[in-house]
């Protein structure tokens, strides 16, 4: 079984046990270190919890102890399904507020939102692009590049993204996230 296939089977097993809590798989990343490989699973509140819990909810997240029983009842799992072919560590946590995309779907719920995209192979000789995402359709999605005097929309194939992430701005001691950007100051990096 290759990687991408552990994952869709991780995935596959623990939605299910998820749903009872609440929660939902939202990526999961399996690489080798070493001689062991590390998986790490990404879990987060699922939309009907998060209108379940009301405005207060908004903000809440995954805890430390979703994490905890989570990761107990993926490494049951795994022992027992015997999906990992050797040694492994597990790591389980949420997404963070820098957010990495596994899936063209979610990006559809951060239009409007600063995003970062590497790209496998380069484009007009670059490989990273960071502005905001103004459109996300099936396997497809659109951003405007390079926010300021020299900002480009850029349409992508979900095919061509190595990775893509949110990209998050503290606001300042005033608020504002600063002038350049309507999330904050952007840089773009060759």
């Amino acid at each position: 079984m290759d990687i991408q296939e552990r994952a869709r089977r991780i995935a596959e097993l623990l939605t299910p046990s998820l749903a009872v809590e609440g929660l939902v798989p939202w990526g999961i990343d399996i690489s080798s270190t070493g001689h062991r490989e590390l998986v790490r699973i990404f879990i987060d509140v699922s939309p009907e919890a998060r209108a379940a819990r009301g405005e207060a909810g908004k903000a809440a997240g995954v805890t430390v102890d979703d994490c905890a029983s989570v990761s107990r009842h993926v490494g049951y799992l795994l022992e027992v399904e015997d999906i990992m072919p050797g040694p492994y560590v597990l790591e389980v946590s949420s997404p963070g507020i820098e957010r990495r995309f596994f899936t063209p779907g979610q990006l559809a719920g951060y239009v409007g939102c600063e995003v970062e995209v590497t790209l496998a192979s380069p484009r007009q000789g670059r490989r990273t692009f960071r502005g905001l995402l103004t459109g996300a359709d099936g396997e497809s999605f659109t951003m405007t590049a390079d926010p300021g005097p020299r900002q480009t929309a850029v349409d992508f194939a979900w095919s061509e993204v190595k990775k893509a992430r949110l990209v998050h701005r503290f606001p300042d001691e005033t608020g504002d996230p600063g002038p350049e950007h309507p999330h904050g100051r952007s840089e773009v990096t060759p």
